[in-house]
């Protein structure tokens, strides 16, 4: 468990939960009571199991009560979940991830990128794409092909955290193409 911290300013990832070659079980690993991720190089918080080879999984990961953003002079996304369809019975290596009561922003990048999981839960967060600049690229939550069984509800996709209440990005949820079995439900998105 992480809690009460503050992680910045690192080169690629503040928060990285990798599953490597050896393939071994990454369970239940939680983010809460106020921690505060800051901007990074690539991603503030990078989850991925692209090494793996499907035969165990990353899952239960917790992040609540937290702050997670981009900064001012780095190109990060918020929170980038691997879209690697495996082998074996994991196909996808982030399962059952739950996300609640948190602030989530890119920095010229997505808020929220879920290039894959399976069994995704976001609920009563507030969540912004691009938070700074206006860019043709950066969304509040993408969904990717390999996504499966998302559900997005009670969110406020949107709003900025500096000089303004609107948030510039593309879309408030972007749904790629092959993305399956997501609900998305009583959010606002009245901050776009």
């Amino acid at each position: 468990n992480i809690s009460n911290c503050y992680v910045g300013n690192a080169k690629q990832f503040n928060l990285f939960i990798q599953q490597t070659a050896s393939n071994f079980a990454i369970l239940e690993v939680s983010v809460t009571n106020g921690t505060y991720i800051d901007g990074a190089g690539t991603d503030s918080v990078r989850i991925t199991g692209a090494s793996g080879n499907g035969t165990s999984y990353i899952g239960g990961t917790f992040f609540g009560d937290c702050t997670i953003k981009g900064q001012a002079g780095q190109t990060s996304n918020g929170i980038t979940v691997d879209g690697t369809a495996r082998g074996g019975s994991y196909s996808q290596a982030c399962r059952n991830m739950r996300i609640a009561d948190c602030t989530i922003s890119g920095f010229d990048a997505h808020g929220l990128k879920l290039s894959g999981g399976m069994g995704t839960t976001v609920e009563g967060c507030t969540i912004a794409g691009n938070n700074y600049n206006n860019t043709s690229s950066a969304s509040g939550i993408l969904l990717g092909a390999t996504s499966e069984r998302t559900k997005i509800s009670n969110n406020k996709i949107g709003d900025t955290y500096e000089g303004g209440t609107t948030s510039l990005q593309l879309y408030g949820v972007d749904v790629l193409a092959g993305a399956t079995g997501f609900t998305i439900e009583g959010n606002d998105l009245r901050y776009n």
